[in-house]
């Protein structure tokens, strides 16, 4: 197995932590972001805050290495 390095590892990891749902890690019952039961929500402004919401706090919870300037939800 090829090991991953620097940014690609940091992609890789952020991807998890977005892709995961709370409770779906047994020792980490509070990672991850719920991103996956807005998928078939309506398309407002409503979810793309809670959206936003959600993201900024997984990150700033999970991920000390990324710091949010902005982030456009669409």
């Amino acid at each position: 197995f090829r090991s991953q390095s620097g940014i690609h590892t940091l992609r890789s990891d952020l991807l998890i932590l977005l892709l995961t749902n709370p409770r779906e890690r047994v020792h980490l019952p509070n990672f991850g972001t719920g991103l996956k039961r807005l998928l078939f929500e309506q398309g407002d402004s409503v979810v793309e805050q809670q959206a936003r919401e959600m993201i900024v706090s997984a990150i700033s919870t999970w991920e000390n290495r990324v710091a949010i300037k902005s982030l456009d939800v669409t």
